[in-house]
């Protein structure tokens, strides 16, 4: 379930979240104790809302009798020159002491240039059509869309936002 949104990337978000889940004697998530810490506001909605699905299954098969279960995960998101290869994200996918740890990244060059819909890679003299550009602005202009709004803070209690 865990990927790195395009339209985070294009806009240039990354970082890392940190989270706790805290299953109750019953195998649930329990909103209140659960904590979701980043920098960046977009990327800790993305968590929650991979969170919610996490949460949607019972785990009390797996918690035997413990009353209180802490599940820590630490999420990071780069943006990069290199593509990255499936050995490095292998790599960077493990489980550190009490702590899961997952990497995304997403790949641009800084010889990439974007211009409204246009877009090219210097030095190459060839242009495209941006059809990323045109999707998002169309929502935008069209449909009168916020492509990031999936990604904005809402009113949602379902738990507890600490920023650094």
């Amino acid at each position: 379930m865990l990927f790195y949104p395009s339209i985070l990337a294009r806009h240039g978000v990354n970082g890392t979240v940190n989270s706790r889940i805290v299953l109750d004697r019953d195998g649930t998530c329990n909103w209140s104790l659960t904590k979701i810490e980043s920098a960046d506001p977009h990327l800790r909605i993305f968590i929650l809302h991979l969170l919610k699905k996490v949460c949607d299954e019972n785990y009390k098969k797996y918690i035997g009798q413990r009353v209180q279960t802490n599940l820590d995960m630490s999420f990071a998101f780069s943006i990069s020159e290199k593509p990255t290869t499936d050995e490095l994200v292998r790599q960077n996918q493990k489980i550190l002491g009490n702590v899961l740890l997952f990497f995304r990244n997403s790949h641009q060059s800084v010889a990439e240039w974007h211009l409204g819909p246009f877009a090219g890679m210097f030095p190459i003299p060839i242009i495209n059509v941006d059809f990323e550009w045109l999707f998002e602005n169309f929502d935008r202009y069209v449909d009168h869309k916020d492509p990031l709004k999936e990604f904005r803070p809402t009113n949602e209690p379902e738990a507890v936002w600490i920023q650094d």
